[in-house]
Formats: C-alpha cells, sequence, structure tokens
C-alpha cells in the first residue's frame, strides 16, 4: 500500500475499467485483505478516483482526512450490508443527494447496489452513482481549536454504529492543530498525533467538559496541546458493559490521516474506568497503554478482564479511602494482573474521595500522560516501551 497525495490525477495507461468489473473510476467500494501493519484501512469505505503503475487509487472520506491510496485490485471489494451512501448522478434529478444505506449487492455482472432509502423505498444503483460516506458523519477537521484550552471547546459529533443507530461523541484536535498541520505542507507530510480515548462515569460529561476549573489545570493544558482526544458519550449504567459501538468508533478514526495508530491510549474514570476495563479487554489490539481511574468492575468479570490485558501496559490509579468503588473489591483483579503482567503498575492516593479522583489523576499534574506516552504499539500487537526522548510531541 502507498499512500500518495491528495492532489487531483488522471489515469495513466489504464482502460476506465479494471479486470475486476466492480473497480471502475468514480466506483464507491470497500478496502480489505491489507497486511497487519495496513489494517486501519481495512473495511473502510472508499472512492475510486483513477489507475496509476498497475494499481488502483481511492480517496477515502474527508472526515477522516481523504487520504489517497494506491491498492492492488484484490484489496477492494463491493460495499458491506448496511453501508451509508448517497446518491448522485442520476437522471431523476430529485433522487440526487438522498442517503441510504446498501441493502443488497447485485451480481458481478451488473455492478449494482440496491440501496434503501430513507423513506423506506429500494432503488438500483450502479457502483459509480454512489458516494461512500463515513460513519463519522459531521466530523469536520476545519473547526480546529486555537493556541488556548476553552471549556466545552470540544466538537460535538454524530456516530452510525454498525447497526445504523446514532451515538454522540465530543473530538477536540490538538491545540493550534491547522498551524501545525501547514509547517508540515510543503513537505508533503502530515503530523500525526497520539490519540486518547477518554470514558466518563455517571452523570459525567467529555474530558474536556468536567469542569471549567478543571480546563486551567496542568494535566488538561498537556491533554490538549499533545493528544488528539474522544470522548464518547457513555449510554450505559455503572452496572452495564460498554456499548459495542464505542470499539467501532475507534476502528473508523484510527484510519485518521492525523492519527497515529500506534499510539491509541484509554483511560477513565468511576463508571468511565469500568468502562476502560471492558473495552480494553475487548479488543486489547487496539491500545498502545490503559489508565483505569477510581474504576469498579464486575465479580464476575475478574477472569475475563485479567486474561484478556496479561500483555497490556496498565496504570491503575486508586483512592485509599474510596468508599464509592472499594479497593478490596478490585484487589483481586489487580492481584491476578500483578501476577500475570510484568507491565501491570498501580498507584494509591491517600485520603482522598471518590470525586475527587479525576482532578487528583488527570488534572493536578502529567504524570499519567507522560506514562501513556511511553507505551506505542509494534509489529505482532505488542506495546513497547520507547525512550522518553522518542516521545513525539
Amino acid at each position: 500500500l502507498i499512500v500518495i497525495g491528495l492532489l487531483g490525477m488522471r489515469a495513466r495507461g489504464f482502460p476506465r475499467i479494471f479486470f475486476n468489473r466492480w473497480i471502475e473510476e468514480g466506483a464507491a467500494l470497500r478496502i480489505c485483505g491489507l497486511p497487519a501493519e495496513e489494517d486501519r484501512y481495512n473495511d473502510k469505505v472508499c472512492q475510486v478516483v483513477g489507475f496509476e503503475d498497475g494499481k488502483v487509487v481511492v480517496e477515502l472520506p474527508r472526515q477522516i482526512g481523504g487520504s489517497r491510496l494506491r491498492l492492488r485490485p484484490e484489496h477492494l471489494a463491493p460495499l458491506s450490508i448496511g453501508a451509508i451512501v448517497e446518491l448522485r448522478g442520476l437522471a431523476t434529478e430529485a433522487l440526487n443527494g438522498q442517503v441510504g444505506t446498501i441493502d443488497m449487492v447485485g451480481p458481478p455482472s451488473l455492478c449494482k447496489y440496491h440501496v434503501k432509502l430513507q423513506d423506506g423505498t429500494t432503488k438500483i444503483v450502479k457502483a459509480t452513482k454512489l458516494i461512500a460516506k463515513s460513519r463519522l458523519w459531521d466530523l469536520d477537521t476545519t473547526l480546529c481549536p486555537g493556541a488556548c484550552l476553552r471549556w466545552r471547546g470540544e466538537q460535538r459529533c454524530l456516530f452510525v454504529d454498525s447497526t445504523g443507530h446514532t451515538r454522540k461523541y465530543a473530538m477536540h484536535l490538538p491545540l493550534n492543530f491547522s498551524e501545525k498541520q501547514k509547517q508540515l505542507s510543503g513537505s508533503g507530510k502530515m503530523r500525526t498525533w497520539p490519540m486518547l480515548l477518554y470514558l466518563h462515569g455517571t452523570g459525567g460529561s467529555s474530558f474536556f467538559g468536567h469542569s471549567k476549573k478543571a480546563t486551567k489545570s496542568i494535566g488538561m493544558n498537556h491533554v490538549a496541546e499533545h493528544f488528539f482526544v474522544v470522548s464518547p458519550e457513555c449510554d450505559w449504567i455503572w452496572k452495564d458493559r460498554p456499548g459495542a459501538w464505542v470499539t467501532e468508533l475507534v476502528l473508523e478514526m484510527r484510519a485518521a490521516v492525523w492519527v497515529d495508530p500506534t499510539r491509541i491510549y484509554l483511560a477513565g474514570c468511576s463508571m468511565g474506568g469500568m468502562s476502560t476495563w471492558e473495552v480494553g479487554a475487548e479488543r486489547a489490539d487496539l491500545y498502545a497503554a490503559m489508565a483505569p481511574v477510581a474504576a469498579h468492575h464486575e465479580d464476575d468479570r475478574t477472569q475475563h478482564i485479567a486474561s484478556r490485558l496479561t500483555n497490556m501496559p496498565i496504570h491503575v490509579v486508586h483512592a485509599r479511602s474510596d468508599e464509592t468503588c472499594l479497593m478490596r473489591k478490585e484487589e483481586p483483579l489487580w492481584s491476578l494482573l500483578y501476577l500475570n503482567n510484568p507491565r501491570f503498575q498501580l498507584s494509591l492516593a491517600p485520603f482522598v474521595d471518590h470525586c475527587s479522583m479525576f482532578e487528583k489523576a488527570l488534572c493536578d499534574d502529567t504524570m499519567i500522560y507522560k506514562w501513556l506516552l511511553q507505551w506505542k504499539r509494534a509489529e505482532g500487537g505488542l506495546s513497547v516501551h520507547v525512550a522518553s526522548e522518542f516521545v513525539h510531541v
């Protein structure tokens, strides 16, 4: 796979239709079968924009940066059932611009999709008459923060999960994101950033929406400068497991051109700490390190969580005097991880109540963030420790 620039291009020495009948210039397709080092692009929708040197040039949705990739034909396939599309270029003008989902994929001889529209009707449409849409429905990187952190200054966004339900999340690009990207624009490179997935507690909010006072803290300002932060609106209760859509959101986000897929980190406080255990255990391969703060977990999940996280760098932060998430109930999980995971670390805060742990762990200093940045994913899916001078912030 080769990532190429965003400038327009023409086909060079190739017919308009490739030997795979679906691969036609303008066709809406899906990326598949890429090796592990490029798997961030697997299952992402794309548009064929040309052919070059025996490869198919495709463009990813603008929500994740609009990168163009050169792929072998075998790494492209028809869109999946449920993929979101927009109709275009049809003779019936009223249909153009309408949004629907793929209901059925027609035979290769026809290269057509059955598209179910919002009014319940179904249209049979050629692959070249569709625009494949990102599930990151309204993410807009032109709405960038300036040089200073603002309370609730995140962008509020919608995510359409695989079941078609709309979910809410907040995202915050690093401070001075646009200016820092422009500095590299002449080289044709795009700077990548560590991504922090933050999961809030019961009745909580996005990471930068915790409190106005917290936005002035050293910890939050460090995060605002050095991380791309995604805060799902946790639509479950403290005794439930997180929705599968959170992992789907991460899978979609990691293909963004500005995200470093080897540096995706997971943290949460209280119920969000419980969610950190569960989300991390579900897809440990996605995260470089995780930090549950003032967390709890269900007793019957202890063995499962511990067995799934034996290689995950974990830094638990808890209060000895926590009367909401009792330390003694967490000790069985900690003990298993201590015995089986050499990357497990525990910090205990004295004389701090449960409701003050967010400020204590995530605002008062930068310790937890600098610890996270010591880890990155390497080939084979394991996290490796990197020298502090290598950490690019």
